[in-house]
């Protein structure tokens, strides 16, 4: 007589059955070009011990795990896994007003910590979208308008509390486990375990100089390649973010600039960038702190995208501008109002000081991180994301002649089978040392939920 018995899923639902999240309605990912899978197993443990007895479950059934916060992942990874941990219960913030330690549970997402933050005129720095969660921003690096001047939001991470993939409860800091601390400030997030808090070294805020300008785009990639030198030597105060986009059946391409002078001095910007401002669209505003963060979030119009990201470590100046702009000419339309084109966001400063070995690397020396995209909406159909996803990839063939190989891990690209060396080629060794360690079952799933058409 046979026995019936259930799948190892079937038994893990009866298992956790208190902690299966109830409405899964609001799980879903940043980019529309992922698949959100129907089935998934999602979870939402409240404890340390509840995690713990999820992930030895998994080792014994053999099944995958991923971790969510809030799915700004490119790629969709945190959905990948047999089993889904989301951490919403891991929400907990608090400050020391002594100290002007931050702690954050691994489950915050930005806007909330810096409601939290800007009570006590204090900071760190935390990336251009509020919505993304603190843990999977950190743990990639986190880059800002306050980078140059502060760094990223991994250097002010004093210390970190994870359940680790093997069962362990582990504490990080500069004095324990100090290598494997100094890998997972920019090493990814996902790879070795689930976050429970974060401890962060805050600043005092101050006033900001906004300022951007745009041009309609005529042929000149001199005018690039200038803004590219501007954006390298500016002191380390004055951030800025470089950009070319084309948009809609016109094809109308716009070059842009913003940015932040990040102190109460009297640097002239405008007088910085006087050389370029023919036929400029230029505005300044002073504000407070947290009114220039408020300001400089980076919006989308939602639909599916695709992105490539490559550092720069020398210039591409007017050789690699004429060509990229040439191609970006190129780009067949789509019904989305983002379109396509790319991003130079300035680096250097506090991020190049940063003396770390294994943290972001190789990305700490870059001039700039440059990023490269476009965008569809899903009702447009696969032959549409075919059509964009060949363009892209051509897009990266044009560009790699003038910028390097290295990419940066928040940016990620399925399409690309390298990517993990691309990001990862200067300490994959300590990478995958720390992940037999820590993860020795293999329970962690970073899988693309991006279709590779």
């Amino acid at each position: 007589m046979d026995v019936l018995t259930c799948s190892p899923v079937e038994e893990f639902c009866n298992r956790f059955e208190s902690l299966l999240a109830k409405d899964i309605s609001t799980l879903g990912a940043f980019n529309e070009a992922v698949s959100v899978p129907d089935n998934s197993i999602i979870t939402e443990p409240r404890s340390e011990d509840d995690l713990v007895d999820i992930i030895m479950f998994c080792q014994q059934n053999s099944l995958t795990l991923s971790v969510y916060t809030t799915g700004h992942d490119f790629e969709g990874r945190s959905l990948s896994g047999d089993i889904v941990i989301s951490t919403r219960y891991f929400s907990k913030i608090d400050f020391n007003k002594s100290t002007k330690i931050l702690s954050v549970g691994g489950g915050c997402c930005v806007y909330n910590i810096n409601l939290t933050l800007k009570e006590h005129d204090v900071a760190i720095s935390t990336g251009t979208n509020q919505d993304v969660g603190i843990a999977g921003l950190t743990l990639g690096g986190g880059a800002a308008y306050t980078s140059r001047k502060h760094g990223l939001t991994c250097d002010s991470l004093c210390e970190l509390t994870m359940v680790t993939f093997s069962g362990e409860k582990l504490t990080l800091s500069h004095t324990s486990e100090p290598e494997f601390f100094d890998l997972i400030k920019g090493g990814g997030g996902g790879f070795f375990g689930v976050v429970t808090n974060m401890k962060f070294i805050t600043y005092p805020v101050y006033n900001v100089r906004l300022f951007s300008g745009a041009w309609a785009y005529k042929g000149d990639a001199e005018l690039l390649a200038k803004l590219e030198l501007l954006l390298i030597n500016a002191p380390s105060y004055v951030s800025m973010r470089v950009g070319a986009n084309i948009t809609g059946v016109q094809k109308k391409i716009t070059i842009t600039l913003s940015g932040q002078v990040l102190d109460d001095s009297d640097f002239d910007i405008k007088a910085y960038f006087k050389d370029c401002l023919n036929e400029c669209d230029w505005t300044e505003k002073n504000c407070s702190y947290y009114e220039a963060m408020e300001g400089a979030l980076h919006q989308t119009s939602g639909g599916a995208f695709r992105i490539k990201s490559r550092f720069c470590f020398k210039p591409m100046g007017v050789r690699g501008f004429d060509r990229i702009m040439k191609y970006l000419a190129g780009w067949q339309p789509t019904s989305n109002s983002d379109g396509a084109g790319f991003g130079l966001f300035a680096w250097g400063g506090k991020i190049a000081e940063n003396k770390s070995l294994l943290s972001c690397s190789p990305g700490r020396n870059a001039k700039y991180l440059a990023s490269f995209d476009t965008s569809w909406q899903t009702e447009e159909g696969q032959k549409t994301a075919r059509e964009q996803y060949q363009w892209i990839y051509k897009l990266d063939d044009v560009i790699a002649p003038f910028l390097s190989q290295s990419a940066y891990i928040n940016f990620p690209d399925s399409d690309d089978a390298a990517f993990s060396e691309r990001h990862l080629k200067f300490i994959k060794n300590f990478h995958t040392i720390y992940r037999e360690r820590y993860d020795p079952f293999c329970l962690s799933k970073q899988q693309s939920r991006v279709s590779n058409i």
